[in-house]
C-alpha cells in the first residue's frame, strides 16, 4: 500500500477538512499590520509636525516640546499623518523591534461562523466541509532564521577564508493552495475530491 500523498493540482476540486485559512507566512511583526494604527499615533503625528515644520516654526515647536507636559503634548489627536509617513514609521518600528523574533511561521486568520459578516483581510469564515476549485499553488518555508557568518581559519598551511549563507534551521516546506481566488490554505488541511 502506498503512503504517498495524493498530489493536488490547479483545477482540482478539494474539500476543506481543517479550516485554517492562511493570513501570511513570515516573521511575527510586519509593517503592513501596524501602519494603519500608526497614522493616528500621537508620537508619529508629533514627529511629522516636527519634521514638516518651517524653519521659524521649528524653533517654536522644539521649545513647546522642551517645556511641555509630555502627557498633554502627546494627547490623542483626531487627525492622521499621510500614509507615506505612517508607512516609513511602521517600517522603522518593525526594524527596531527586530521583526518580533527569528521564528518564521504560518499565521492564520481568526475564524467566524460561515455566513457571519467579517472583514476578509483580518478574519475568515469557517469553511470546514465546503468544496472549492484550486486556482493557485505555491510553496512557503518556515523555520528559525540564522544570519550569515564568515571568518578565517588559520593552519600551518596558511589561512583560509570561509563564508556561510544565512538561512532557516529546522526548515519546513508548506504547500499552499488558493481556493477559488479567495482563500489560501495548506494542502494538509484539505482532501482531493474525485470527480
Amino acid at each position: 500500500m502506498s503512503t504517498r500523498k495524493e498530489v493536488i493540482r490547479v483545477g482540482d476540486t478539494v474539500e476543506v477538512v481543517t479550516c485554517k485559512i492562511v493570513k501570511r507566512v513570515g516573521y511575527p511583526l510586519v509593517w503592513t499590520e501596524i501602519v494603519d494604527d500608526l497614522r493616528s499615533d500621537p508620537r508619529v503625528i508629533a514627529a511629522f509636525d516636527f519634521l514638516s515644520a518651517k524653519e521659524g516654526s521649528l524653533r517654536d515647536l522644539a521649545q513647546k516640546v522642551e517645556t511641555a507636559d509630555l502627557g498633554n503634548f502627546f494627547r490623542p489627536h483626531k487627525r492622521e499623518v499621510p500614509p507615506y509617513f505612517a508607512m516609513a514609521a511602521a517600517k522603522v518600528r518593525v526594524e527596531a523591534e527586530e521583526f518580533g523574533g527569528n521564528e518564521r511561521t504560518v499565521h492564520y486568520k481568526p475564524l467566524v461562523k460561515y455566513g457571519e459578516f467579517h472583514d476578509g483581510n483580518t478574519h475568515a469564515a469557517d469553511i470546514t466541509g465546503r468544496r472549492y476549485v484550486v486556482t493557485g499553488k505555491k510553496l512557503a518555508k518556515t523555520g528559525t532564521r540564522f544570519p550569515p557568518s564568515s571568518g578565517t581559519t588559520h593552519s600551518h598551511d596558511g589561512s583560509e577564508d570561509w563564508y556561510e549563507d544565512g538561512g532557516l534551521e529546522n526548515c519546513k516546506t508548506h504547500v499552499l493552495l488558493e481556493l477559488t481566488h479567495q482563500y489560501w490554505i495548506e494542502a494538509c488541511n484539505v482532501k482531493k475530491v474525485n470527480p
